[in-house]
């Protein structure tokens, strides 16, 4: 919490979100106390759960609630019960679509919110083989009723994949083949880069061509509309027109 001002920001000691029954939240790979999916002795991995968090009012109540990605194939619905002052947290739950859990691009930071002004919840993010999805659906309790993916496009029509160029993830062709996987570690965000009155997507990602890979930030300009995006591929750069890279670390 800042106790200071937004000029002078003071920021109190972090705190661990609580259940109402004042359970610690934890979103890790772990299933009946038995951590899974848990390979090259990944077990802090598995335990802390590469957790990216996004808040919205995703059930229409007047609160703030959260969304959030780990280090699997799905996201996590934690429902606000209390008020946006005092914060009562539910269980979280798994974000099902068409009564099945929703699997997704692992480690990615969800969008969630109404981008388009149409009174709908769209959610932002990728399927499990990194190609950018957009869902539509009304807020509800529980969680948005969101319907089938629409895959966005750039101007050629084709489907967006994200990740390095030099060296993509792996093609999930199966439920079976949806396992761990750490490639291609990247972020995303949704924000009018350009204010143009269109929202844009931006893109932190790892380029894995060195032994000490840098981290790229790409800019998915919207040249469509709000309620139809299609997207052209830019980057963001310096001065000069040099990329701007970031080492990963």
């Amino acid at each position: 919490e800042n106790e200071g001002t937004d000029e002078d920001k003071k920021f109190a000691w972090l705190e661990c979100l609580k259940t109402k029954a004042g359970k610690e939240i934890w979103l890790t790979d772990m299933a009946d106390g038995k951590i899974t999916h848990t390979p090259l002795d990944s077990k802090r991995w598995a335990r802390y759960g590469y957790v990216s968090v996004w808040c919205t009012d995703w059930d229409d109540d007047g609160d703030v609630d959260l969304v959030a990605s780990c280090q699997l194939y799905w996201l996590w619905m934690i429902e606000n019960t209390g008020t946006r002052e005092n914060p009562i947290l539910a269980e979280p739950k798994k974000l099902e679509i068409g009564g099945k859990v929703y699997h997704s691009a692992p480690r990615l930071r969800p969008v969630m919110d109404d981008l388009d002004g149409d009174g709908q919840i769209e959610l932002i993010h990728a399927d499990p083989n990194w190609y950018l999805t957009m869902h539509r659906g009304p807020a509800a309790k529980g969680g948005p009723k969101f319907g089938e993916p629409q895959f966005l496009l750039d101007t050629k029509g084709n489907k967006i994949r994200l990740g390095s160029p030099d060296k993509p993830p792996p093609l999930v062709k199966t439920e079976a083949d949806i396992t761990w996987n750490c490639t291609p570690r990247c972020t995303l965000d949704v924000c009018d880069w350009d204010s143009d009155g269109r929202w844009d997507i931006l893109v932190g990602t790892v380029l894995w061509s060195s032994p000490f890979p840098d981290c790229e930030i790409l800019w998915y300009k919207n040249v469509g509309s709000n309620s139809e995006p299609v997207f052209e591929l830019k980057r963001v750069t310096l001065d000069g027109g040099k990329p701007f890279l970031q080492p990963d670390s």
